[in-house]
C-alpha cells in the first residue's frame, strides 16, 4: 500500500520545518546571544540537546535551550563544526604562498589552540564526541605545522593551565597536550614548573618513565588516531 503523499509531506515538515528548529540562548540573561539550528542536526551529536528535548525538561515545551555560563563566541565555532564536522584554523587555513615569519607562526598558533580548546571543551559539556574529535584533528595539524625555519610549536603555560582546569582526568586533550610537551627538553619546563597545574606534571612524570629521550615525538608516532574517542 502507498503512503499518502500528504502523510510523507507531513513527515517531511516535521523534519525540515520551523518545528524542527531549536533557539539556544548562549550568555546570561537580558544580554545573552540567541542562535537557531535544526534540531535534528543537535540531537545526532550531542546527548546533551538529545536529552534537553527529548525528557521531560521545559526544552522540550518551549524549544528553547539556555547555556547562561558559556560564550557566544565558542558556541557559534561549535555550530560551525557541527554544519561542516571540520574544527578550522587561521593558521591552516592560509594559503601556502602566505609564508609567515616565525613570530607571526607562533602568534596566530597560540591563539588557534586557545579557540580549539575552547571548543573542544563545550562539546565536552555538550556530549559531543564527534566535535571533540574534530578540534583534536585541528590541534594535532596545528602542532606539527612546519615552518621553514624548522622550529616547532609548544603549548603554552595558559594552554595547559585551560586543559587542565576543564577536562576530567584521562582526557584525550590532556593526554595530547603531554604527549607534544614531550618533544621538548625538561630546561625549558623549569622556568614555569611552579605554575604548571600538578596534574599536568604528574602525568609527565609517568609519560617519561616510559621512553627514551624527553624529545621523543610521541604524539607524532601515536598518530591523531590515538587521541579520538570511539563512538
Amino acid at each position: 500500500m502507498s503512503i499518502p503523499s500528504r502523510a510523507i509531506e507531513s513527515k517531511t515538515l516535521s523534519k525540515y520545518g520551523p518545528a524542527a528548529l531549536l533557539t539556544i540562548h548562549v550568555g546570561k540573561e537580558p544580554d545573552h546571544q540567541e542562535f537557531v539550528a535544526h534540531e535534528s542536526f543537535l540531537i545526532c551529536r550531542s546527548e546533551f540537546f538529545r536529552r534537553a528535548v527529548n525528557g521531560r525538561w521545559e526544552e522540550a515545551e518551549t524549544r528553547v535551550v539556555k547555556l547562561p555560563e558559556d560564550s557566544s563566541e565558542v558556541f557559534a565555532r561549535y555550530l560551525d563544526c557541527a554544519y561542516t564536522n571540520r574544527a578550522t584554523s587561521e593558521l591552516l587555513d592560509r594559503p601556502s604562498y602566505d609564508i609567515l615569519s616565525w613570530n607571526d607562526t607562533r602568534n596566530i598558533a597560540h591563539i588557534d589552540v586557545h579557540n580549539l580548546n575552547r571548543l573542544y571543551i563545550l562539546a565536552d559539556k555538550l556530549q559531543d564526541p564527534a566535535t571533540k574529535n574534530a578540534a583534536i584533528r585541528t590541534l594535532f595539524r596545528v602542532f606539527h605545522w612546519e615552518h621553514p625555519s624548522r622550529r616547532i610549536l609548544s603549548p603554552s603555560l595558559s594552554h595547559i593551565s585551560m586543559v587542565y582546569e576543564n577536562t576530567p582526568e584521562h582526557s584525550p586533550l590532556r593526554c595530547l597536550f603531554v604527549d607534544i610537551t614531550l618533544r621538548y627538553p625538561l630546561e625549558g619546563l623549569r622556568q614555569i614548573m611552579t605554575e604548571l597545574p600538578r596534574e599536568f606534571l604528574m602525568d609527565l612524570a609517568i609519560m617519561l618513565q616510559g621512553i627514551a629521550t624527553n624529545t621523543a615525538d610521541v604524539a607524532r608516532q601515536n598518530g591523531v588516531e590515538a587521541y579520538l574517542e570511539r563512538s
